[in-house]
């Protein structure tokens, strides 16, 4: 599910300062899910990494 990263980022855009960037780590099939929450909480210049096997695993985000 997505509730704990609903939670990170409702937390992170309430406390982190602005230019603060934001790392997590994903699911293979959760990069389009994470990616709108983030950016409806305000976080921008989304950058997505993959692990070795070729799948999705983490984003960073920055808090505007």
């Amino acid at each position: 599910g997505l509730d704990a990263y609903r939670e990170i980022i409702r937390r992170g855009a309430r406390v982190l300062k602005d230019g603060a960037w934001l790392v997590t780590e994903i699911g293979y099939d959760q990069r389009d899910r994470v990616s709108e929450l983030l950016k409806d909480h305000g976080f921008t210049d989304l950058i997505h990494r993959k692990d070795l096997g070729n799948r999705d695993r983490a984003i960073a985000a920055r808090k505007i």
